[in-house]
């Protein structure tokens, strides 16, 4: 029987870039301290690349990619174990079968079994020369804790992404991310649109503190599925931030005002899923 009511803890962080070793001790540090501070958390959420940094060449997201079996995995499913926690972070990620890179998220369940990944389907063009586009079917992942839906942090610019995750029966959607200064207003219009589009609570964990490049500015937040806030992050600096709900409270609002799954005309929607017919951005 699934647990309906669980909370969330988002340890929002600096992740240095190719220093694993320091990463992974920095994440288990706020794991502890999110544990300290809210012991019933039932998971807990990393940012995009957490255990990286964000600013790998090519050639480094080569030399410092994991497969679903590597150290780093390991080490935090380990910790899951240990912790009896469910953890969400970001890696670089490597297929052991095409050799391909991947900037992906890891789902490791409280019995430290790695549940299986997502891999960024929306890639910044500063990415692209080091890793690949996702090409999976948007998974969804059947748990103890609820349904969950994962993207990593441009993904939730496209309606798209959420959408189908909502549609495929996520009961909440966990975002990684790493956006960075000074996009402060897009990130949070974004993160609570998503969640009111789908009417469907989502948890966004955020990168702060500035590498060579990138300055990125927290505001990790968990919202509603009204599109309201939970909880977030003000603080420019490294923090927790975690909420408790009942994910099975969208239900009646899907039933009633916020009926905007049940009343979609995907008839109508063709043109999304043409190329050509003249739309200007093919």
């Amino acid at each position: 029987m699934k647990k309906e009511t669980i909370r969330i803890t988002c340890a929002q962080m600096h992740s240095l870039t190719n220093e694993k070793r320091k990463n992974l001790d920095k994440m288990k540090q706020l794991a502890d301290m999110a544990l300290q501070k809210y012991p019933d958390t039932d998971l807990i959420l990393f940012p995009e690349l957490a255990t990286t940094g964000c600013e790998c060449t090519p050639e480094d997201c080569r030399s410092i990619a994991e497969t679903m079996q590597g150290p780093s995995i390991k080490e935090l499913s380990n910790y899951a174990r240990d912790h009896s926690v469910f953890l969400v972070f970001g890696f670089i990620e490597k297929d052991p079968d095409t050799d391909k890179v991947y900037n992906s998220a890891a789902l490791i369940d409280r019995s430290g079994k790695v549940l299986g990944q997502y891999r960024k389907m929306h890639l910044v063009e500063e990415e692209k020369p080091g890793v690949e586009s996702g090409n999976s079917d948007y998974p969804v992942f059947q748990t103890e804790i609820g349904t969950i839906g994962i993207m990593i942090c441009w993904d939730s610019a496209f309606p798209e992404t959420a959408r189908i995750l909502a549609l495929k029966g996520a009961d909440y959607i966990l975002i990684p991310a790493a956006w960075e200064k000074p996009q402060q207003h897009d990130w949070d219009l974004v993160q609570q649109a998503r969640a009111f589009d789908n009417v469907i609570y989502t948890a966004c964990c955020n990168q702060v503190g500035a590498e060579e490049i990138l300055d990125f500015f927290g505001r990790s937040k968990l919202t509603g599925p009204n599109g309201q806030l939970l909880s977030e992050v003000v603080e420019d600096q490294e923090a927790i931030v975690s909420a408790s709900f009942n994910y099975m409270d969208k239900e009646p609002l899907r039933a009633g005002y916020y009926a905007l799954l049940k009343d979609r005309r995907p008839e109508t929607y063709g043109m999304l899923l043409e190329k050509g017919h003249g739309a200007k951005y093919e």
